[in-house]
């Protein structure tokens, strides 16, 4: 039956006066426009810094630790509004750019500011209101909190929901099997998530990360390094499982299983596996401490590994032969034998292989000894042009061993990370032509911000108590401004009062 329209001109006069109003503004859209986060907050109650800039002025920070102190407070205090405003705000500080809420636990945060599980609990909720609106922040890293199974289990919640969530670290969160358990049952279904971070947390056992790398379809990285069963089981027993989905798995690209028992089923896992580009084995030994050989034989001859950890791994010879065999080989581009008590013939043997790789671009010999082996190492820098990374920490280098390096690195362009922190043996002149070459590299980035970190350990050891140049300690302070609580530690180390930049002392 229709409606007969008394007067026509009427109803279409407010036809378009409805058309022409305009929209009521989103949730999302209404907190945006809003000059600050929160209309009210007792300034006396806030901690000085960056939090208070934030609160009181809506000052938005563009790194990442000062971003992680203010998601902390409002966690701790329950500000939800508050920390969706921070991060649409940084859509508008950094367009375009993945965030990622780095709330891990180091020693840089004050003890009273770890996460607890109550805190994980609302940021799991949180994040189930808010991420879809938040297209940005792809990544959450909560390690080493003391979350617990409450934190956990809220996360394995949210992880049930589907949200757009594509990385998550809740890593050492002092958790039973029993919520690890639920995380891996909610991943099976989840479709969004492409890596996961478990590592040192307990398990009820094997099966369920087996289940896991079986059924879920879309995990790129899974990291179960060091996750021990509740019960007393057979190494074998508890690696068959896992290997059995890693068998049967398609997607994983990443395999952390650092600390985990090298069994015969992994071994044909690393045989048969056509798909993993990356693997972390630290500390994979067997009966006696001693890495297999036959470990090393089988990521030599699987066809797709392009990084491989086995940091304190020890080697016998023939682990030794296929360690070289797979430094040779083309295709891989990264190695980690750092802390493997390696003998020096070894390590000749290692740079000689380095040198003539044909794909290697970050190599990690840290804690061995390498005294003496300066040229060997400059030859690695002068012959192999792929080179972006060369970590030689720890490592006992001398003086002589420098005066070979230096030259060989000013010239290597392509260079991005040179680490040769914690060798204390360095003049002055060869520890600041160091700290100049890492500082003018021609990439800044991340690492540019480690080797400025390096570099000043170079200098300021306690053997080498250096005075530093005005216009040195200004470029230093200008590098490391924005490095966050490793800048403020290294510049502590500088300065008599923590939190304080160094005043300039006279030149010599």
């Amino acid at each position: 039956m229709f409606k007969i329209i008394t007067s026509p001109r009427k109803s279409i006069t407010s036809a378009l006066l409805q058309t022409n109003v305009a929209p009521k503004p989103s949730k999302v859209e209404a907190l945006r426009r809003l000059p600050l986060p929160l209309q009210k907050f007792d300034a006396s109650s806030l901690p000085p810094g960056c939090v208070k800039s934030f609160l009181l002025d809506g000052d938005v920070p563009d790194n990442a630790t000062s971003q992680a102190e203010i998601a902390r407070f409002c966690l701790k205090n329950k500000q939800s509004q508050a920390m969706a405003w921070l991060f649409l705000r940084l859509e508008d500080v950094a367009p375009g750019k993945q965030q990622s809420l780095q709330l891990a636990h180091t020693d840089e945060v004050p003890p009273e500011q770890r996460l607890t599980g109550k805190d994980a609990k609302f940021l799991a909720a949180w994040l189930a209101k808010w991420i879809g609106s938040l297209p940005l922040l792809t990544s959450v890293d909560v390690n080493n909190n003391f979350i617990g199974d409450e934190g956990v289990e809220a996360f394995a919640k949210l992880l049930k929901l589907n949200p757009p969530l594509q990385h998550l670290n809740i890593g050492s969160s002092a958790s039973s099997g029993r919520s690890i358990r639920k995380v891996t049952e909610a991943l099976i279904h989840n479709t969004t998530l492409l890596s996961i971070n478990l590592s040192f947390n307990a398990c009820e056992d094997g099966a369920v990360f087996g289940q896991l790398l079986e059924r879920n379809t879309t995990l790129q990285s899974l990291d179960i390094s060091n996750v021990r069963p509740l019960k007393d089981v057979a190494d074998a027993d508890f690696v068959k499982p896992i290997a059995d989905g890693l068998a049967k798995n398609k997607t994983l690209l990443h395999f952390g299983g650092a600390y985990l028992p090298i069994a015969e089923q992994m071994l044909n896992v690393l045989r048969s596996n056509t798909t993993l580009t990356s693997i972390n084995l630290n500390s994979a030994t067997d009966t006696g401490f001693i890495t297999r050989p036959e470990l090393l034989q089988a990521l030599l001859r699987h066809p797709s590994l392009k990084r491989i950890q086995i940091h304190r791994c020890i080697l016998q010879e023939a682990g030794i032969n296929a360690l070289l065999a797979l430094i040779r080989k083309p295709g891989l581009e990264a190695i980690d034998v750092s802390h493997c008590d390696l003998t020096k013939d070894t390590v000749k043997r290692i740079l000689a292989e380095l040198r003539d790789s044909p794909s290697m671009q970050h190599a990690d010999l840290s804690g061995n000894t390498l005294t003496g082996q300066g040229r060997r190492i400059a030859e690695v820098l002068t012959r192999n042009e792929n080179l972006r990374s060369l970590q030689l920490a720890d490592a006992e280098l001398s003086t002589e061993d420098l005066v070979a390096i230096l030259p060989a690195a000013i010239r290597h362009d392509s260079l991005l990370e040179l680490d040769l922190s914690d060798n204390s043996d360095f003049t002055r002149a060869q520890a600041k032509a160091l700290q100049e070459r890492l500082l003018l590299n021609k990439y800044p980035s991340t690492a540019q911000v480690k080797n400025a970190t390096n570099a000043l350990d170079l200098l300021l050891n306690e053997e080498n108590d250096y005075k530093l140049p005005p216009d040195l300690i200004g470029h230093l302070v200008e590098v490391i401004g924005a490095m966050g609580a490793t800048g403020v530690d290294t510049l502590d180390r500088i300065a008599a009062t923590p939190g304080r930049h160094p005043k300039a002392p006279t030149s010599e």
